[in-house]
């Protein structure tokens, strides 16, 4: 009897003494034991985890060390082990940069074609070409020196001789002579005029030859500036400036040499033409029957006919055309 309840004591001082055996090796919240505590061999049965895994940690603890206390210098393992990482593997900010690339990426121009380096090179050292004239100018010199040329700005307050002067290119000065001499004459025959008209001799001879005297007293715009200024002053001014023909008599030298109505005569001989009693006084003067060179425009074009001086068998009028080079 005594026997018995002897062995029941051991037994249950045995469990109690596992017991807490057991508790105090589970519980996360008891600090680390002093070194003397710690076993000099793993549990039995289970391998290590470092072991297992490959890491160069320290053996777990199994003398109640603490599961946190292991778990810890576990992390801390595997943060040394990342630390001697191979190459190939990318830090965060080499992540971020790779980030930042590929968004410029993305804002860039899409082309899935890579560019030559030679073909960047190329278009980096050599600069953009300039851009060609607009269309309808013939570039170069003449239109640097026409682009250069300032406008000629004309007084709106000045006649229309003097602004049909300045257009064809005569200066100021000349052009103001021109119309002072020009004006003098006309006021000269308009007194002339109303003295004869008052004494009544308007229509004698002596009132046709002061008339002829004072006109031949005239400025000859035409003498003035020659004949290319003066046929675009004459369109300018609005007057006619070419002789054209109406009609074509039959068995005519006009005929025989081919001219038609609607040609413009500009040339005979050696004199331009701008009014029909220009050509009038040209068949009229030199020898008769001599071969003289008659120039014409027909329809645009140019031809050059030979006629004997003299009638030409022609009617002809007055008209405007604009002036072309000649």
């Amino acid at each position: 009897m005594v026997r018995s309840i002897l062995g029941g004591a051991a037994l249950i001082a045995i469990g109690a003494a596992a017991a807490v055996l057991v508790f105090t090796w589970r519980s996360p919240t008891e600090p680390d034991p002093p070194p003397s505590r710690i076993a000099s061999a793993p549990r039995p049965g289970a391998a290590p985890l470092t072991a297992a895994r490959g890491l160069n940690a320290p053996p777990a603890r199994l003398d109640g060390g603490g599961q946190g206390t292991d778990i810890k210098r576990r992390l801390q393992a595997l943060g040394a082990q990342g630390a001697h990482a191979p190459a190939q593997r990318r830090r965060p900010a080499e992540r971020s940069e790779d980030v930042e690339a590929l968004s410029d990426d993305v804002e860039a121009p899409s082309d899935d074609r890579e560019e030559p380096q030679e073909a960047v090179r190329g278009r980096e050292s050599n600069p953009p070409a300039p851009a060609p004239p607009p269309a309808g100018s013939s570039g170069g010199a003449e239109s640097d020196a026409a682009a250069a040329e300032p406008e000629r700005i004309i007084d709106p307050s000045k006649s229309a001789m003097e602004r049909a002067l300045l257009t064809v290119g005569v200066d100021e000065a000349t052009a103001a002579d021109i119309k002072s001499r020009h004006d003098a004459v006309a006021m000269s025959q308009i007194y002339l005029r109303d003295q004869a008209t008052r004494e009544e001799w308007l229509d004698s001879p002596r009132f046709e030859e002061e008339m002829r005297a004072l006109e031949e007293q005239r400025p000859t715009v035409r003498d003035e500036i020659g004949d290319e200024a003066y046929d675009r002053y004459l369109f300018e001014m609005g007057q006619t400036n070419r002789v054209r023909v109406d009609e074509v008599l039959m068995h005519s030298p006009a005929a025989q040499v081919g001219l038609q109505p609607g040609d413009l005569i500009l040339w005979y001989g050696s004199t331009r033409l701008f009014t029909p009693g220009d050509l009038v006084a040209e068949t009229q003067s030199g020898r008769p029957g001599e071969r003289v060179r008659l120039q014409i425009s027909r329809q645009g074009e140019r031809l050059e006919l030979e006629v004997a001086r003299g009638p030409l068998g022609l009617q002809v009028n007055a008209t405007q055309d604009k002036p072309t080079a000649n």
